[in-house]
């Protein structure tokens, strides 16, 4: 047994205190501790959410666990690493995402499938290595789908009944503008993992492509509840999220708060802010924008990552008017793209510039 977590109850009243902490058992050191006030009205309810956040802070991908044995890992010599630590290593590089550290997780989960072969978690970590490269324009997705699908059906293949297995392939299907399989795929995922605040964040991050944005919402604060102490990678997701369940002043919040941010991000913290008309900021934003990525273009990134629902499409498309972004690719630019995925208002500025 390498770690022990302990606890205590106190009761009074009404009212419940519940104390954990996380020991090292070879050491006796002091990893973690939380306290959680609650009403004792429903004790079972209490016992759902406590046991929730304490799976999620010692287990998730950023969880206690995690650290701790990173930084045992760091001082190990490279060669000298196994399967899972190698793994370890690479997810802490993909959450800085950044290219470089993109390119350097993939190369990390590579090696750990290298020794060991059956391990389906790094299968899922390259699915999202490479969902995270055609978000950010880091490659094209013609280059990254190929590789996301057979990484996700390898997963599937290697732990079926494995939630991030089923996340995974659930991505797979989204980027490739498949709704009814992708949609089923994410149900299954939360089903078998309720409590992983990890998984939830990321279902609600894609929630919204299939016109389910306010159920995105309810899921990014499930994760939030379970995970208060988030890490930074969640800030990303929580933009996106709020931005398409209308609540810009959140979305801007997270989308400033974004460490090494990408366009994307800067986009997202611009259309809200245009949004709450708060015009001269919008514009700060949307300057960043056009510095990170100056081909950014939001009806092409709709498309690139597989369609969005139509009304969800459209306050994308909106949001980049009122924050002077671009907004659509003209026609010359759709001739280019023989699976370009059109957003209707688009169209028909397409259409007008042409018949004009």
């Amino acid at each position: 047994m390498k770690y022990l977590l302990q606890g205590s109850l106190q009761a009074s009243g009404d009212k419940l205190r519940i104390t954990s902490q996380l020991v090292d058992a070879s050491t006796g050191g002091h990893i973690w501790s939380q306290r959680f006030d609650r009403d004792a009205e429903d004790i079972f309810e209490v016992q759902t959410e406590v046991t929730g956040s304490i799976a999620t802070t010692l287990a998730g991908y950023d969880g206690q666990l995690a650290g701790a044995e990173l930084e045992v890992i760091r001082r190990k010599p490279p060669g000298n690493l196994n399967a899972f630590e190698t793994y370890l290593l690479g997810v802490e590089a993909k959450h800085k995402v950044t290219k470089d550290s993109l390119a350097e997780a993939e190369r990390l989960f590579k090696k750990a499938i290298e020794l060991d072969p059956n391990m389906a978690r790094a299968y899922v970590a390259l699915v999202y290595v490479y969902s995270y490269s055609i978000d950010l324009g880091i490659a094209p997705p013609e280059e990254l789908l190929p590789k996301q699908r057979e990484a996700a059906q390898r997963a599937v293949a290697l732990d079926p009944s494995d939630g991030e297995t089923h996340l995974a392939m659930a991505a797979s299907y989204a980027y490739r503008g498949e709704p009814e399989p992708a949609l089923a795929e994410f149900t299954k995922a939360e089903q078998l993992a309720p409590n992983n605040a990890d998984i939830l964040i990321l279902i609600a991050w894609y929630l919204p492509a299939f016109g389910e944005s306010q159920r995105a919402v309810e899921l990014a604060d499930r994760a939030l509840l379970l995970n208060p102490l988030h890490p930074d990678w969640y800030k990303q997701g929580l933009a996106n999220v709020y931005f398409y369940g209308r609540q810009f002043e959140k979305s801007a919040r997270y989308a400033r708060t974004v460490k090494d941010p990408f366009a994307l991000d800067k986009a997202f913290e611009a259309m809200a802010l245009a949004y709450l008309d708060k015009q001269e900021e919008a514009s700060k934003a949307a300057s960043q924008v056009r510095k990170l990525n100056p081909d950014w273009n939001a009806e092409q990134y709709l498309s690139d990552i597989g369609g969005y629902a139509e009304a969800e499409a459209e306050l994308f498309v909106e949001g980049a008017r009122k924050a002077g972004l671009p907004a659509c690719i003209d026609n010359v630019g759709v001739a280019k793209h023989a699976s370009f995925i059109h957003v209707k208002s688009c169209s028909a500025q397409r259409n007008k510039a042409a018949s004009g």
